[in-house]
């Protein structure tokens, strides 16, 4: 065997396998037989060769449509398409048959080009009848409508306008690109003849909604001049709303401009308003009178007109908005009007309203027994100008809706005022702080509080009996624990500490005894003021166990009632003052306090002679200080030296345990002054208890 004939075999046998691999039969379809296919047929991947011309790119996927002269059908690409192909182009595809958005489509597998440049198809006029007949698809037409509105899309790569195509709302895409865009804007409210493929819209269930042509530029639309546009009729808003005007007579309107904003002007012309939509937003303002050349605009309950030219008339023109009873708004008549009601704020909050869907303020207003809803821009109620409650007077564009669940005859579902802004509102009365909604939240906030009350005290009521026995034995438990270790403390301090200073003395006086008499008897003095003070500190554990002074009344009045007693016992005169405001502290301070206190009034009674005693506490927020001035006979030298002043290096203990400075000082008049200084939140925080 040559090596041509096995290079035949090799070939052959390359075509088997891919033909075995797809697991399809080769055959011919027309378009027609192609978009019959069902989804069974689709799924064993059906080999089909398509051949027709190229009349569209589409934008998005780079598909192609391409059309026999008598159908037309979808084909999306493997890979690359060859370069030399182009619009116009007639090209044979070999491929497979997938499912499509509405009908199959081809996936092209080999493409080969074999025209490159050849006019387009003469397009077959579309018939109006037609538009919703779903069998109309990837059709090479030719038609004529009127641009209402358009939108880009860059991140798709198209433009979408909106048309008016014999009656019915039509998408139209092109390719986007910014002179592309520019055009859009310049055609608006243009009639316009195009010729395109025509596609099927549908929803996600496949069903059909809509009519969407596709053509390859701008420059594929054709602006008719229309012999109405020729004849120019200018009329009164009066005329244009109530006289029969079809959507084909190109017609002026005059009027002064009661709202202006990006897209729609609002005329008014004495008690009639009119809805005027715009290309884009021109150098007009309110009060501006001017005259609108464009065509009718058929809405459902008042007509409105497409503006194709809009000249200044005039300027500074008064806008006086109408005032009729509320209810009376609900007329057709008075749609798009300027009104001015007076209403209350029952509600506030945010809405989505305008063709941009914009985020509004939304407030809910009463007039008399009518509720209506009332929407402004954002900055209402950023600016909270207005507050529930409030009775207002507003001035804003009366908005009325169709009810369409009752097709068979007319009737207004529900009507809104626009406000323009701020100024549109005023203040006729303020808002009660005691409002419907307070109220409401108030009530339902009690609510909630009594049932989460009653919540918790059922369900903590039997945990609260089993505790309480436990609690109440373990407080026992911790007081009686906690007041033997005080009256320890106590007792350790004081008395312990004093009865061993006196077994000290006591042997050093014996020893004396033994060689000087006189020393001895010295010391035997000492010992017995060492045991005067500790009866005196005996009598006060025993006081503080039947419960003491401090456990009844503050320090300031527990060292005046002492003053009483010394007061009663000796020729003395006692004046206790206070500057501050008395406060009280841990108990174990105030314990130190006060008989730091009285063991220094003590002194001047028993020891210095003195006749008068000054005692004043000074209170601070973070200090007491305590001074006690005598007129006594003094110290004639060290007081720690001489004898009957024990007391005093208890009292300076007493000071050093509770973080304090004790100062003895002798008065140049006479008498002696202790003063015992204290931080408060140092005292406060020790708790030796």
């Amino acid at each position: 065997m040559s090596f041509i004939q096995r290079l035949g075999l090799m070939l052959c046998a390359f075509v088997c396998m891919e033909t075995l691999a797809l697991g399809v039969e080769q055959f011919d379809l027309s378009f027609d037989e192609i978009k019959q296919l069902d989804v069974e047929a689709l799924q064993t991947k059906p080999m089909v060769e398509v051949y027709g011309q190229v009349v569209r790119f589409h934008s998005r996927d780079r598909g192609v449509f391409l059309f026999n002269g008598e159908r037309g059908i979808y084909v999306q690409p493997k890979k690359m398409w060859p370069r030399k192909m182009q619009l116009g182009s007639w090209i044979r595809v070999r491929g497979i048959a997938v499912e499509g958005i509405y009908y199959p489509i081809v996936r092209a597998e080999d493409v080969s080009v074999e025209r490159v440049d050849a006019p387009l198809f003469e397009a077959a006029e579309f018939d109006p009848n037609s538009f919703y007949d779903p069998n109309i698809d990837s059709q090479w037409v030719k038609t004529s409508g009127l641009i209402i509105d358009y939108d880009a899309f860059p991140d798709r790569d198209h433009i979408m306008l909106e048309m008016e195509v014999f009656g019915y709302q039509a998408s139209v895409q092109i390719p986007y690109s910014q002179q592309n865009l520019m055009n859009a804007s310049a055609l608006m409210f243009q009639s316009v003849r195009f010729q395109g493929v025509a596609c099927v819209q549908v929803n996600n269930r496949r069903q059909m909604t809509g009519r969407i042509f596709y053509i390859s530029s701008m420059e594929d639309l054709k602006i008719i001049q229309s012999e109405a546009r020729m004849k120019l009729r200018v009329l009164t808003v009066d005329h244009f709303l109530n006289e029969n005007v079809e959507i084909n007579n190109y017609v002026a309107v005059d009027g002064v401009i009661a709202h202006v904003d990006e897209k729609n002007l609002y005329l008014q012309d004495g008690v009639h308003h009119l809805h005027v939509r715009i290309k884009e937003r021109a150098d007009f303002r309110v009060g501006d009178r001017v005259r609108v050349s464009g065509y009718a605009w058929s809405q459902p309950i008042s007509r409105g007109l497409r503006a194709i030219e809009v000249v200044k008339l005039d300027v500074d023109q008064a806008v006086k908005p109408i005032e009729v009873p509320f209810s009376d708004l609900r007329d057709p008549q008075y749609n798009h009007a300027l009104a001015r009601v007076d209403a209350w704020v029952v509600d506030i909050g945010k809405s989505f309203g305008g063709g941009d869907s914009v985020v509004q303020s939304s407030l809910l207003c009463r007039s008399g027994e009518d509720v209506f809803e009332c929407k402004a821009p954002a900055s209402v109620v950023d600016s909270q100008a207005v507050k529930i409650g409030m009775q207002l007077q507003l001035t804003g564009l009366v908005r009325l809706e169709e009810a369409k669940d009752v097709p068979w005859r007319f009737s207004i579902n529900r009507m809104w005022i626009e406000l323009r802004g701020l100024d549109d509102i005023v203040v006729l009365e303020e808002a009660t702080w005691l409002t419907t909604q307070r109220l409401i939240y108030i009530f339902v906030v009690l609510v909630g509080v009594l049932a989460v009350a009653m919540f918790f005290v059922v369900t903590l009521r039997k945990t609260v009996r089993r505790q309480t026995e436990l609690i109440g034995s373990q407080i026992k438990h911790k007081s009686i624990m906690s007041e033997r270790q005080r009256i320890a403390r106590e007792l350790h301090d004081n008395l312990d500490q004093g009865l061993a200073g006196i077994a000290l003395q006591l042997s050093s006086s014996i020893k004396l005894f033994e060689r000087d008499a006189h020393a001895g008897l010295k010391g035997m003095r000492r010992i017995q003021e060492m045991l005067v003070y500790c009866s005196e500190e005996s009598r006060n554990a025993i006081l503080e166990l039947r419960g003491g002074w401090l456990e009844k009344m503050d320090v300031t009045a527990a060292i005046r009632q002492y003053a009483s007693v010394l007061e009663e016992q000796h020729p003395i005169a006692i004046i206790v003052s206070v500057e501050g405001v008395t406060s009280r502290f841990k108990r174990y301070a105030e314990r130190q306090v006060f008989s730091i206190a009285k063991e220094a009034m003590t002194n001047a009674c028993k020891h210095a002679k003195a006749r008068h005693i000054d005692v004043r506490l000074v209170f601070t927020p973070v200090s007491l200080s305590v001074l006690v001035d005598d007129d006594g006979i003094g110290f004639s030298d060290s007081p720690l030296n001489r004898s009957g002043h024990f007391g005093l290096l208890g009292m300076e203990e007493r000071a050093n345990r509770i973080h304090g400075e004790l100062s003895v000082q002798l008065k140049e008049t006479g008498g002696v002054r202790i003063e015992l200084s204290l931080p408060l939140v140092e005292g406060q925080e020790v708790n030796h208890e």
